[in-house]
């Protein structure tokens, strides 16, 4: 709605006070951002000869209070950032 009418999330609520209306519209706005990236993941349901996409999550399960988003652990190669001098990491 804040989108569609130009206003911050605060605004429509009315919330006076600057920092909680500050605090509350960047709660939205993370949530809206991370709900909209989720809605719009896809997952390769076919195979490498024929892929076909399909999403990966449904909007009623994202909404769902008890759902919760499986992740897998991303494995980050420093070994370039090793040759730089002055940077140490273990």
């Amino acid at each position: 709605m804040a989108t569609k009418t130009g206003s911050r999330p605060s605004q429509l609520l009315k919330i006076d006070d600057e920092w909680a209306a500050y605090q509350f519209d960047n709660a939205v706005i993370w949530f809206g951002m991370t709900l909209d990236a989720l809605v719009n993941e896809t997952e390769n349901v076919g195979d490498d000869e024929k892929p076909h996409y399909e999403p990966k999550y449904s909007l009623s399960d994202l909404l769902d209070p008890d759902y919760r988003v499986k992740r897998e652990e991303e494995v980050v190669d420093f070994t370039a950032l090793k040759g730089i001098e002055g940077v140490n990491i273990d």
